[in-house]
């Protein structure tokens, strides 16, 4: 009966080794899927956000609508009347105010000459 009785405490052994890695197995696919799951649902909520956001006005939140002012389209806000620009549109708007500090002095300065004649 000893000899059964090792191999008894063998088999068993082996069992619960192939247990283990089963278990070791079954863990690292459920933490893969668990990954992967999760990067859906970051993808997912990050484009909720950007189609909540979109053309949101960002002092009150309400809906921005596009109007054309001087061949320009503006958004202003349906809600506190606040206009917003996208780049370069302030300066297709004020093209005076951007020279830089230079160029708007010389605009001052002929403006000056051209007035006091």
């Amino acid at each position: 009966m000893d000899g059964r009785n090792k191999f008894d405490k063998y088999t068993e052994f082996w069992r619960d080794v192939e247990h283990a890695r089963e278990d070791i197995y079954f863990a690292q696919k459920d933490r893969e899927l668990i990954a992967r799951l999760r990067e859906k649902d970051h993808q997912e909520l990050e484009q909720a956000i950007l189609e909540l956001c979109s053309m949101r006005c960002p002092k009150c939140g309400r809906k921005l609508e596009e109007t054309v002012y001087q061949k320009v389209r503006i958004d202003r806000c349906t809600g506190c009347g606040g206009v917003w620009l996208d780049p370069g549109e302030l300066e297709i708007l004020a093209p005076e105010e951007h020279k830089g500090w230079l160029g708007g002095l010389v605009s001052r300065m002929t403006d000056r000459e051209e007035g006091g004649r």
